[in-house]
């Protein structure tokens, strides 16, 4: 009996804790083009915590799912909530149009909400696009 009290009380800890976690943000994005290649500048809001909850990387994915590029972020960065992340050399694939861009917790994990970026046009909700002409 006295471990079930236990356990419904280390439940009890971790869904207060996590409750109290917010997701990490995706502000805004710039997607630039450079020759055959991008760079892409996206940035980003959390309230890091220290190590045991931090924006930890993002990702670019192509409408059909498909991981194009990704960046990690090593370690909490403390002291700003919102920062600037960056690639370079980020290979779109011909054609493709819709991508979107993500940010990953090391708590929450992916965060739910995703900036839809069209690159047929030169900005959009929480996004701009910068191609040679």
């Amino acid at each position: 009996m006295a471990g079930v009290c236990v356990r419904i009380v280390l439940l009890f800890f971790i869904v207060i804790a996590s409750a109290k976690a917010e997701p990490v943000e995706v502000v805004d994005v710039a997607f630039k083009e450079i020759g055959k290649t991008w760079e892409v500048r996206v940035m980003l809001h959390h309230e890091d915590e220290g190590w045991d909850h931090y924006a930890d990387g993002w990702r670019i994915s192509s409408e059909a799912g498909e991981i194009l590029a990704s960046g990690a972020l090593r370690e909490p960065n403390r002291g700003q909530a919102s920062y600037m992340v960056n690639l370079r050399d980020v290979m779109i694939p011909p054609g493709a149009q819709v991508l979107f861009v993500e940010a990953h917790e090391n708590r929450l994990g992916w965060s739910t909400f995703r900036v839809r970026v069209d690159l047929a046009k030169s900005e959009g909700p929480r996004y701009r696009v910068f191609q040679r002409h």
